[in-house]
């Protein structure tokens, strides 16, 4: 796998059909020393997906919009194929938006092509790859990190939802007895809250409990 070692060789998937704009990223790659990149182009989603099933790449670059797939739909397609490496989408002038929600559908970041040189594409090269080994240490899927994110949470939240239970018992006798519930009502508020939390991280409905 490349890092930034000087002597090591990034192997990259340049995945663009338009021939002038795979043109101009093969040759700002090449024209660096150090770090060093092989660049194969395919210029369909169906070459890309063969290609990315060898093993072989330590990078993808994406262009959306290709004879065989368009719009988001791409790289869903292409991440279902290769599922646990960095990929960086190539946009237009105009794809901020669609830029951001490839990052929201896997991909590591996102490049505008007006602004491609050879100093910004390792840069984003570099980080595309280093952010995808921070969410998935040692190589974990996607899948295996949200597995693990599930369990975790769900260890979690019966102890929680205890609690909420508790200090809805105390909240009512608390009241029935006259006597301030201020305290209960925050630890109750605290509880809920770490609640919603752990079901936003794990897309779980919410529940809210008070007095």
């Amino acid at each position: 796998m490349f890092s930034t070692i000087d002597d090591e060789v990034c192997r990259v998937l340049l995945v663009e059909d338009d021939a002038d704009d795979a043109h101009l990223v093969t040759h700002h790659l090449a024209s660096l020393r150090k770090p060093r990149f092989q660049v194969d182009n395919a210029g369909s989603l169906a070459k890309a997906t063969l290609l990315a099933g060898s093993g072989l790449f330590d990078v993808v670059l994406l262009n959306l919009y290709l004879p065989d797939s368009t719009g988001l739909a791409t790289i869903d397609a292409f991440r279902a194929q290769w599922p646990g490496g960095p990929i960086v989408v190539l946009t237009g002038l105009d794809d901020e938006l669609i830029g951001l929600d490839s990052i929201r559908h896997g991909a590591q970041d996102f490049l505008p092509k007006e602004d491609l040189s050879a100093t910004l594409l390792v840069r984003t090269i570099q980080y595309a790859i280093e952010r995808q080994r921070t969410v998935q240490p040692g190589g974990a899927t996607e899948a295996e990190v949200a597995a693990a994110l599930a369990e975790f949470a769900s260890t979690l939240r019966r102890p929680i939802a205890e609690l909420l239970v508790h200090a809805g018992a105390l909240c009512e006798k608390a009241g029935s007895a006259a006597i301030e519930t201020t305290d209960i009502e925050r630890l109750q508020d605290s509880a809920s809250q770490i609640v919603a939390l752990l079901n936003r991280t794990t897309q779980q409905p919410e529940t809210a409990s008070a007095c």
